[in-house]
């Protein structure tokens, strides 16, 4: 998570600097939103998303669609289980 919050960062540093313009930004957020999430700690991953929306980096949509997308990964969320039985 830390290396996508690198990139949003460098994002709107290039947007705020004049360097692309808001169709460029659009569009490379809209890429970085949808990229594949890697397992992490999701403690660490929620707070790095929101330090982007407390920075201005990401929006309050962005914001609930990446948090939407973490949680929905927590890889400590119990799967369901068939008994070994059930398949005989």
């Amino acid at each position: 998570m830390e290396e996508l919050a690198k990139q949003f960062r460098a994002l709107s540093e290039l947007y705020a600097s004049g360097a692309i313009n808001n169709l460029d930004h659009d569009k490379k957020k809209k890429q970085l939103i949808e990229m594949p999430l890697t397992p992490g700690d999701l403690k660490s991953d929620v707070e790095t998303v929101q330090a982007l929306y407390t920075g201005n980096v990401i929006n309050n949509l962005e914001w609930e669609a990446l948090k939407k997308r973490i949680l929905d990964f927590n890889p400590a969320r119990p799967q369901p289980t068939v008994p070994a039985e059930a398949g005989k």
